[in-house]
């Protein structure tokens, strides 16, 4: 089954009430949470970081590890 828009009913300038369609918001969420959760751990340790980044970046350049 097809996932519904999402409609947000709010008020204009002219005063009028009026649907907006909000588009991607699971991807946009998720991508928050992504850059919020990188951030987090590069401020824990940002060498281990960047080294398991790396690591993962050449694996899957390797075709070692693709998903």
């Amino acid at each position: 089954m097809a996932r519904p828009e999402e409609v947000l009913v709010v008020e204009n300038e002219r005063g009028e009430v009026v649907r907006e369609f909000m588009k991607d918001t699971d991807a946009i969420n998720l991508y928050k949470k992504m850059r919020e959760t990188l951030v987090y751990l590069t401020h824990l340790d940002y060498v281990d970081t960047e080294s398991i980044m790396t690591e993962k970046l050449v694996n899957q350049v390797n075709n070692t590890e693709w998903s």
